[in-house]
């Protein structure tokens, strides 16, 4: 979505709408209303075919959980040759605390199954490369898993993400290896006034990692 690129992707601790299912299904226990989220996008200016689609919700069963669903398709189709990864996600999220009516801090828990796809057109190119001989398409699926903690006893502006993404790491390749790696998030979001928040994040898969920031201000009504 817009929002968490706007900031950087610095999300995994703010987390509080329906991109959580993407970044850490664990906030999606703060939605406290059904969101929907359609999204297309074309990447790069100038490059004909390459495009990325999302349509996902967001709907609470309770104060304490939230059923999440969504579907990302990447397509590439260029000089006859097409291509297309998509990704079936379904999440749930949880809040024990919530639940127990513990008021002193908040811990939530969230589960995705990913459904993951990969699928080379058939062209020229598909029909004389022996590598594509016994398939273009194939499936994998893997599971996140992610929390999002609030020290309330301490301080009510600050939350805390973790998530830990592709545990299985699927091999989705129709000829060679090519393993979904591991990724890690951690991050901490804090409040700073009314109409401002800092965010922080930390990502790290296959031994390279990244640093991101950003910072949000919201308009108030008066």
């Amino acid at each position: 979505g817009a929002r968490p690129s706007g900031m950087g992707k610095a999300f995994v601790a703010l987390a509080d709408d329906v991109n959580a299912l993407h970044y850490n299904p664990a906030g999606l226990v703060q939605v406290q209303k059904f969101m929907f989220l359609s999204t297309y996008t074309k990447l790069y200016v100038g490059v004909p075919g390459l495009a990325q689609g999302e349509v996902s919700f967001a709907y609470p069963l309770a104060q304490y959980s939230t059923l999440a669903g969504g579907w990302d398709n990447l397509i590439g189709d260029s000089a006859g040759a097409s291509y297309r990864e998509s990704v079936i996600s379904l999440a749930l999220a949880y809040s024990p605390t919530k639940y127990a009516k513990i008021t002193t801090h908040e811990v939530n828990v969230g589960l995705k199954l990913k459904l993951l796809n990969k699928k080379y057109g058939e062209n020229e190119y598909t029909i004389a490369n022996s590598a594509f001989a016994d398939k273009t398409s194939v499936w994998g699926w893997t599971a996140d898993i992610s929390f999002l903690i609030k020290p309330i006893s301490w301080t009510d502006n600050l939350t805390i993400g973790l998530s830990a993404e592709n545990l299985t790491q699927p091999d989705v390749s129709v000829n060679k290896e090519d393993i979904v790696p591991l990724l890690f998030r951690a991050g901490a979001a804090c409040k700073i006034s009314e109409t401002l928040t800092g965010n922080l994040e930390y990502d790290w898969r296959r031994s390279e990692y990244s640093i991101n920031t950003g910072i949000e201000f919201s308009i108030k009504d008066p």
